[in-house]
């Protein structure tokens, strides 16, 4: 009797595995979050700058997060800060959350900071959440809470002072005069 072994197993076994890795790698997704650093960020009583935390929360619905009766407290709340975990009443919208740590800028260069991320699909918008030193519910001059769509793979922002805020719109790029094409010459 002739035994024959069976040579497809292991290259049979190899696309499997292959076909899992790709599978769970098609599971999250990379978002740069980008966040140019303006003046006086984080300013304090003193009057002098600081380190700016700003938790990001990767966002499948925004509806709850734009709720108009929350307050800055509600979003950071223990879970936020030492797991990472939205708090339970924004947890059914939440596929992530991530803190990303912004330094003060020179005042002759204003920085953009990335922070690239992988988390699981499904997030449409970050909504972001900073941790000013001199936070105030309910004041005018500050912007605390920002909502950004997810573009091309990033999450864009502006901080200065004590507003978070979209970026501004790049200039538009100015049009060139009509060239001659005649064949004078």
């Amino acid at each position: 009797m002739e035994v024959r072994r069976n040579r497809r197993g292991p290259w049979r076994r190899g696309a499997a595995l292959a076909l899992a890795l790709v599978a769970a790698a098609c599971s999250t997704q990379n978002v740069t979050l980008k966040a140019t650093v303006g003046e006086n960020l984080n300013p304090n009583l003193a009057g002098g700058t600081g380190m700016l935390d700003v938790y990001a929360f990767f966002l499948k619905k925004t509806d709850a997060f734009l709720a108009k009766d929350k307050l800055r407290s509600d979003f950071l709340v223990d879970s936020v800060r030492n797991d990472k975990k939205a708090p339970a009443w924004l947890d059914p919208d939440t596929v992530a959350v991530e803190l990303m740590q912004i330094a003060p800028a020179q005042p002759d260069a204003w920085p953009v900071v990335e922070q690239r991320v992988e988390v699981p699909v499904g997030s449409t918008h970050v909504g972001f959440v900073a941790v000013f030193q001199t936070h105030r519910d309910n004041d005018a001059e500050e912007q605390w809470r920002l909502l950004v769509p997810v573009s091309g793979g990033a999450a864009a922002f502006r901080v200065a002072g004590r507003k978070l805020e979209l970026p501004a719109a790049p200039p538009p790029k100015p049009k060139e005069a009509p060239r001659d094409r005649s064949n004078n010459g």
